[in-house]
């Protein structure tokens, strides 16, 4: 029986997806998780403790990085607070599309005197 610390590479990324494909509302394809709509600034080290986990699991985790007295830029905590995104539409266990376009979206308003033209999502 293959054992789950044992999963690497490939078959990883594809289990991966099929977890995520599952469990999110409307999942996180490939082209949106090297965006900034999805981009969150930690510590290198504790970025990589991170890894890979779901967003509840990275959202508990930057909570306690957070008590301990680590530092957390003030929009990456915002954002795993779901802080940009409205009530009616907020479940915090995923990452969903409506708070990458809220995150986005918040992004281009504080931005907006800055760039020629407003941040697309892809």
């Amino acid at each position: 029986m293959l054992k789950l610390n044992e999963i690497k590479g490939d078959r990883f990324r594809d289990l991966q997806k099929k977890i995520l494909d599952k469990l999110s509302p409307d999942g996180l394809s490939d082209e949106s998780i090297d965006t900034i709509a999805n981009l969150a600034l930690l510590k290198c080290a504790d970025n990589s403790a991170l890894g890979n986990s779901v967003f509840d699991v990275k959202r508990n985790e930057i909570i306690k990085l957070d008590m301990s007295g680590a530092f957390i830029p003030f929009c990456t905590k915002m954002a795993f607070l779901k802080y940009y995104t409205k009530s009616e539409r907020n479940q915090l266990h995923f990452w969903s599309a409506n708070d990458r376009r809220a995150y986005l979206a918040a992004i281009n308003r504080v931005l907006k005197n800055f760039l020629s033209k407003p941040i697309k999502e892809n």
